[in-house]
């Protein structure tokens, strides 16, 4: 139920037996249901007994409220040309179907509000502190699902050899968005050998850095491969950027 408002047409109930309504337009409101208002010309008869007489046009109604009885008013109805007038207008409109459609397929294309979100929060960002974390060998890891990753490795690799011969050993970081990542991003090789002639007794130790930008959700992993022992507990150190 809406209040009314001054100016509004509304219908007034002037008589039951035989029924008789007029319009009358709302003067004053004085709540929701409750109104004075001015009534139009009675085209069916003279107004009530107490009213002006068919001299005057029209006819004041004060504080009558809303209802169906006798001197109460409704709110009037939209005339039927005037709603006619209406329809034809709005027949003209796109439907809130073929609306929803057409800024669906021209919204397609551009980025979703997240992605553009996620996008300015990663360019604005200032890359974070580095931290060691643990990682064995040819394990997989996830540095970060919302930004970027510089890792750097520092570890070792070690040889014995008692006879002739040679150790040969691998440490590649590989890495891709595959939880199993096999893309050689970065390599250090080891070879150490003994040939005749010299003692048959060799050992040693290398130190070896490898570092890699891992990209949004991609994974990486140490992978060792040859002869050799390569130290199980490298420095492995996270920075996002």
């Amino acid at each position: 139920m809406t209040t009314p408002v001054v100016g509004q047409t509304i219908i007034v109930k002037i008589a039951s037996s035989p029924l008789r309504e007029v319009p009358a337009i709302v003067s004053v409101v004085t709540d929701t249901n409750t109104v004075n208002a001015v009534g139009q010309i009675d085209v069916n008869d003279d107004w009530p007994d107490n009213g002006p007489g068919a001299t005057h046009p029209t006819y004041p109604f004060f504080s009558i409220t809303r209802g169906s009885g006798v001197l109460q008013w409704r709110d009037a109805a939209v005339p039927t040309q005037v709603q006619a007038a209406i329809d034809t207008a709005a027949s003209g409109f796109a439907t809130e179907a073929y609306a929803d459609a057409a800024a669906a397929g021209a919204t397609a294309g551009l980025a979703s509000e997240t992605y553009v979100n996620n996008a300015q929060a990663v360019c604005q960002a200032l890359p974070g502190t580095g931290a060691t974390i643990s990682l064995a060998l040819n394990t997989a890891r996830r540095p970060s699902t919302t930004r970027p990753t510089l890792v750097t490795v520092t570890g070792d690799w070690s040889w014995n050899l008692t006879a002739i011969g040679t150790q040969a050993g691998t440490l590649t970081l590989r890495s891709d968005s595959s939880s199993s990542p096999t893309t050689a991003r970065a390599r250090a090789t080891f070879s150490r050998g003994i040939g005749v002639g010299v003692t048959i007794s060799d050992s040693g130790t290398l130190p070896f850095q490898v570092s890699y930008e891992v990209p949004i959700g991609h994974y990486y992993t140490l992978a060792t491969s040859g002869t050799g022992t390569f130290g199980s507990s490298p420095l492995v150190t996270e920075q996002t950027l």
